[in-house]
């Protein structure tokens, strides 16, 4: 009779304490979907919430937890982190600190859910500060999704330069037409829906659902990670989807069911405000007494990140081709880095560029990292056919692009109107998938260019005005 009690499954209101590995099998073997969070850890919660709560995500579905997933909970101890005493502390302390030190970003101030996925695009990968400049804006512009859909693509990403990513914009375009074919122009609720949209990941789906529809589900950014990891003193490197999987789990557990979007917003704000990459302010923190990194003085250590890709460097050039006042630009396919944005002709300096083909002088078949300007020169006027005062190196110019850090050597060429339509249709042959036009410089400014165009645009603009005085 005892042997049974010590097999017998976990009974489904509570799932506290420390689990064997024979309990922890037989637990697997209910129609529940189990989560690492509760081996060895002194973790609460009910396995009906938990099967109710992970078949709402088509990701977790067919997720069962791996020996490898135990292991790394059982190195990060502490037998107060997860019981239902300490989570409701967390949530009480975190959510009344919010209340009264939430900032009043404009975001927070509605509850429209086309605002909040707005909010959240325009959030991703940008700092707040440079959000809080365009997002007024946008919003005036476009007020709604009707709007944003029967806008034109390149009047959005005119109002989004600036901001970087330009895909985002892209995609909220899409999205945008979706929403207003499928869901008759209201975001749909249910988060396997917002998350079917283009551009919305498992972050933004959450937390447009918790912010806007009140649902407990749970975020995981780069601010909500840090908080997590520091308050269980977690030593794994994190980045991979192994233990992505685990903090996403554990953060689903920790949601308050009460206050869900206000939950998920503390955490982000700690985050930013007190929890931050380096120097944390533990002192100011109002889960200080509830962290374990800080009892353990391990907190300004974590996370541990896991290694970076390595930076690739990269040259290309860079042609300014002017005919009177005129300028040739090509502008990206929707597929390509860039894409629907408008740049000057810019060709990789490789060993299949378009300039290290036959007849090309010997000095452009070195490696990227030792191309010559003057043989860049002399290899420009051979294509051209251009006399030599028309062309012009102006510099280079340096940008980077994720991974990649690019060196462009940027040449102005002038061309006569005789030229123009032979010189087009070279480099035309460059690039055949991308548009090309002749764009006047009144007219340049009203393009949504790459930050490298229009920051070059700026400088021709100063060059043409220094010349026009003198």
């Amino acid at each position: 009779m005892g042997r049974q009690q010590q097999q017998a499954p976990f009974p489904a209101t509570d799932c506290g304490g420390i689990l064997s590995s024979q309990n922890f099998r037989n637990f697997t073997k209910l129609n529940v979907w189990a989560t690492p969070d509760l081996v060895r850890n002194n973790y609460s919660f009910s396995p009906r919430w938990l099967g109710r709560e992970f078949q709402k995500s088509s990701r977790m579905k067919h997720r069962m937890v791996r020996k490898s997933s135990r292991s790394l909970l059982e190195k990060t101890s502490g037998p107060c982190v997860g019981k239902a005493t300490w989570i409701k502390r967390l949530r009480q302390q975190l959510v009344g600190w919010f209340e009264t030190n939430a900032q009043p970003f404009p975001w927070r101030k509605t509850k429209d859910p086309y605002a909040i996925w707005v909010s959240e695009v325009m959030l991703q990968q940008t700092q707040t500060t440079t959000v809080l400049k365009f997002y007024p804006r946008f919003l005036a512009r476009f007020p709604d999704v009707a709007s944003l859909a029967h806008a034109p693509l390149e009047e959005i990403l005119k109002l989004w330069e600036g901001l970087g990513y330009y895909r985002r914009a892209i995609h909220l375009h899409r999205a945008a037409h979706q929403i207003l074919t499928d869901f008759g122009g209201q975001i749909p609720r249910e988060l396997p829906l917002i998350e079917r949209l283009p551009g919305v990941g498992r972050y933004t789906a959450r937390a447009i659902a918790s912010i806007a529809f009140g649902q407990r589900v749970p975020v995981l950014d780069g601010n909500c990670r840090r908080v997590l990891v520091r308050l269980i003193n977690f030593t794994e490197p994190i980045g991979h989807s192994r233990t992505d999987e685990l903090l996403w789990e554990i953060a689903a557990h920790w949601v308050d069911p009460q206050h869900p979007g206000e939950f998920n917003q503390a955490m982000m704000e700690l985050g930013s405000r007190v929890c931050v990459p380096r120097n944390p302010c533990c002192s100011e923190c109002p889960l200080q007494q509830l962290c374990r990194g800080r009892r353990l003085a391990e907190a300004g250590k974590l996370p541990v990140s896991a290694p970076r890709p390595p930076v690739i460097r990269q040259q290309e050039l860079t042609l300014l081709l002017v005919a009177e006042d005129r300028l040739l630009m090509w502008q990206y396919a929707d597929k390509e880095r860039w894409g629907g944005l408008w740049d000057f002709p810019r060709i990789p300096l490789t060993a299949d560029s378009p300039l290290f083909g036959e007849g090309n002088p010997p000095a452009l078949a070195a490696p990227p990292g030792a191309v010559d300007p003057h043989g860049l020169r002399h290899a420009l006027r051979q294509l051209s056919g251009c006399r030599k005062n028309a062309l012009q190196h102006l510099g280079s110019q340096n940008y980077s692009v994720t991974v990649y850090r690019i060196r462009a050597e940027v040449f102005l060429l002038r061309l006569s109107a005789r030229k123009c339509s032979e010189v087009s249709q070279r480099i035309s042959r460059w690039a055949p998938h991308r548009e090309k036009a002749w764009i006047s410089r009144q007219h340049l400014r009203d393009l949504a260019l790459t930050r490298p165009a229009r920051k070059l645009a700026d400088e021709l603009a100063r060059l043409f005005e220094g010349e026009r005085q003198d």
